[in-house]
């Protein structure tokens, strides 16, 4: 038991994503270092001392509305939040949150796991922008083979607005 505790406890701290737990009173009550350094705080900030409820950066974020909602009801959820952090910058976050219950099913608190898709959300946005504007027509298909393998149809998956000027034809 001791050793499987020990594993995950590695897995939760070494986890890619942001991971926190919070009770039924809105006080975090376990964390992992990823999450500090997703919300940009430092080594001495302490995270336990945090409401997810009274905290200025969980209630402008919306997060506390999340937590509330999971609170309420046990429920799986996901859901986007804009979050600046201490210096301004403004962030995107995709945070999955998760209701914990006891063994008698009584919601006992929350757990989160926090994804940072700001330049992920931000490279989408430059691609949306370049494929919309771009003055060539362009379009993605998708070959459909028969059951030999043998190309015989394609669909448009993706169109721009110029490809569709000059054909007529869209990706719907």
């Amino acid at each position: 038991l001791v050793e499987r505790e020990r594993k995950f406890r590695n897995l939760f701290n070494f986890a890619p994503l942001g991971i926190f737990c919070v009770d039924s009173n809105g006080k975090v009550t376990d964390y992992n270092q990823t999450l500090k350094k997703i919300l940009f705080l430092s080594e001495e900030d302490d995270l336990e001392s945090l409401n997810v409820f009274t905290s200025p950066m969980f209630i402008q974020s919306g997060i506390s509305d999340q937590f509330r909602w999971c609170l309420d009801k046990p429920v799986s959820l996901s859901s986007t939040h804009h979050y600046s952090t201490r210096s301004g910058d403004q962030k995107i976050f995709l945070i999955h949150y998760k209701t914990v219950t006891d063994e008698f099913g009584r919601i006992s608190g929350v757990q989160a796991m926090v994804e940072d898709r700001t330049l992920t959300d931000q490279a989408e946005e430059k691609y949306q922008r370049l494929f919309s504007n771009m003055v060539n027509a362009f379009a993605l298909h998708e070959l459909i083979l028969d059951d030999y393998g043998v190309p015989c149809d394609y669909r448009f998956l993706e169109v721009n607005p110029v490809f569709e000027r000059m054909t007529g034809l869209s990706a719907k």
